[in-house]
């Protein structure tokens, strides 16, 4: 009985937190190997969602309010480096059907070139252009799949935000 109410307290105070955010929404980040992000719903409620690092999809942690609580290291991500993050573990987790899965296939290939290429000195620029390409066309093919289904946390759009996104540098893997 101890736990569930110490579990209903800290629920509590995650969702006051939550309520009380005060850093503008959407909010993108990364902490240690969580990609995640802060939204409002359509409830008018703010949550926490996670990348769910086995389906690709989203996972509401609200649990992870304690992290912005205190002086970690928390990346914070512009919609460019956030949709490199995210389609980067979905290819690497092997996620999506049919056309999609070649996508995340020819994207994974493009990660292979790109290590390659870099020390024998050979043009990149192409390489990384296609990467872009790439994870853009498959951000937008699983956000609208999950927009499809109902999905609180899908956000296809920001694959446009990305598109535009001054901070997302031509980097290599």
């Amino acid at each position: 009985m101890g736990a569930s109410v110490n579990d209903d307290r800290r629920q509590e105070n995650n969702r006051e937190y939550l309520d009380h955010w005060s850093r503008p929404l959407p909010f993108r980040f990364r902490f240690s190997e969580v990609i995640g992000k802060v939204i409002r719903l359509s409830d008018g409620f703010n949550s926490i969602w996670r990348l769910d690092p086995r389906d690709g999809g989203w996972s509401r942690d609200d649990d992870l309010a304690g992290i912005f609580d205190v002086e970690y290291d928390i990346g914070v991500l512009s919609p460019g480096p956030f949709v490199d993050y995210v389609e980067t573990a979905r290819a690497a987790a092997g996620v999506g059907d049919g056309r999609l899965r070649e996508l995340y296939e020819d994207l994974l290939a493009n990660y292979a070139e790109l290590r390659d290429a870099r020390p024998a000195g050979g043009p990149l620029v192409d390489l990384l252009h296609r990467r872009q390409e790439l994870q853009l066309t498959t951000y937008r093919m699983f956000e609208n799949e999950l927009n499809r289904r109902g999905h609180p946390a899908a956000e296809p759009w920001v694959a446009d935000l990305a598109e535009r996104d001054p901070n997302w540098a031509l980097r290599p893997c």
